[in-house]
């Protein structure tokens, strides 16, 4: 399964029926990301700020859903159901509704939410994630060029060198961990 994510926030706006459905999807790193980002998203005058969010963590992918007022499942399961259609992860989507005095109905309101947080994906820029070991190495100052040599010729990714007294500390990504490396620490993460 190929995942994907959003590269930066979008927003698209319907009227059905006189009520205003302003759709934002916007890339978040973990559920205290999405809180935050929830929280500058959300109208305070609006009627209903319904959302849902997929996040990968190593137990599995994370979901969870609002449906903030409106009937249960009229909302915030239609969104969770756009960021499973097109495979989003480490993506959230919060859809803004200003009620227009005219009653939707639940299958009206399912298609709203849908509609509205489809088009906020269809308009966003979205990029394939792959998903890699991150590891962690300690070596001793010897090892250094070893180590190198393993980075460059295995194509693994450095993505941060700290010196140590006796050596240094690297944390990395690549597809497997090489043999000759002993990683303090390995788990996958979605780049």
């Amino acid at each position: 399964m190929e995942w994907r994510t959003v590269v930066n926030p979008h927003s698209e706006r319907i009227n059905v029926k006189r009520s205003e459905f302003y759709a934002t999807v916007f890339p978040v790193k973990n559920e205290k990301d999405f809180r935050k980002k929830l929280k500058e998203i959300s109208k305070r005058d609006a009627t209903h700020n319904c959302w849902a969010y997929r996040i990968f963590s190593t137990e599995g992918i994370l979901e969870h859903c609002s449906d903030d007022g409106e009937p249960s499942g009229t909302a915030g399961r239609p969104i969770l159901g756009v960021l499973r259609k097109y495979n989003l992860v480490n993506a959230s989507i919060v859809v803004t509704r200003y009620f227009g005095g005219v009653k939707l109905g639940v299958r009206g309101l399912i298609e709203a939410y849908s509609t509205a947080a489809k088009l906020a994906v269809k308009g966003a820029k979205t990029r394939a994630l792959t998903l890699m070991k991150e590891f962690e190495v300690e070596v001793t100052y010897p090892e250094l060029s070893n180590v190198f040599r393993i980075i460059e010729t295995r194509g693994l990714e450095l993505v941060e060198m700290t010196y140590t007294e006796t050596g240094a500390r690297f944390l990395l990504h690549g597809a497997e961990v090489p043999e000759e490396l002993e990683p303090k620490t390995v788990r996958d993460v979605l780049i």
